[in-house]
């Protein structure tokens, strides 16, 4: 089932501890609901600038259109009523706000103690771009995937935290294959490195994290 959450969303913004520019906003912990905090907020753009401004980039090809199409399955899905009765249609003046900053947390199967993850989504991250990797709840069970962008949106009056993620389910897909997913969904994050030797795969890196297959 496609998962969104909004609850005490304007409790659950952290600064990146790493970043300098995190705009100063107030450290909170994630509540029951959420086991996830976002940070690093950056200036609320349109849709039509956050396009055009990944002119070339297939991941963000029919970006508008993939939030509205995941949107309206997540809302049936969870039995969240239509703003107005009518289905989502974002249109391309409409504002989004990124951030490039999520902090995780999530129980041990080693020590059931709660671990916290620092991820990023950062086209420049003291100096380089730094896109980490997750585990996601999906559909089909937890796959990998690879984060693009994280943002929210808002619908009626409700703001939802989204992540547009480049799926590993099985190989890894042309970025043309972006996909959304509630922040929600995020399980944990992960390492992968491409295998040389086989094209268009990852290995798991699990040497420092021997709880990651449990």
């Amino acid at each position: 089932m496609e998962c969104l959450d909004a609850q005490n969303f304007s409790s659950s913004i952290v600064p990146d501890p790493l970043e300098a520019d995190s705009d100063g906003l107030k450290s909170t912990e994630p509540t029951d609901a959420q086991h996830f905090s976002l940070g690093s907020q950056q200036a609320t753009k349109s849709f039509a600038e956050i396009e055009a401004a990944n002119t070339g980039d297939a991941a963000f090809d029919r970006f508008r259109i993939k939030l509205n199409e995941f949107l309206n399955r997540a809302f049936t899905a969870n039995g969240i009523p239509f703003p107005n009765g009518r289905r989502i249609q974002l249109a391309a003046n409409d504002m989004i706000t990124e951030f490039r900053f999520i902090k995780v947390s999530y129980e041990s199967l080693i020590d059931w103690q709660i671990s916290m993850d620092y991820l990023r989504c950062n086209p420049m991250f003291h100096g380089s771009p730094r896109y980490d990797c997750i585990i996601l709840q999906a559909e089909s069970g937890p796959i990998f995937a690879k984060l693009l962008l994280v943002f929210t949106c808002i619908v009626g009056d409700v703001t939802y935290p989204i992540a547009l993620t480049l799926p590993y389910d099985q190989l890894a897909k042309p970025r043309a294959s972006a996909e959304c997913f509630s922040v929600q969904s995020i399980i944990r994050g992960c390492v992968l490195a491409e295998d040389s030797s086989r094209a268009n795969e990852f290995l798991v890196v699990d040497t420092t994290d021997t709880d990651i297959f449990l």
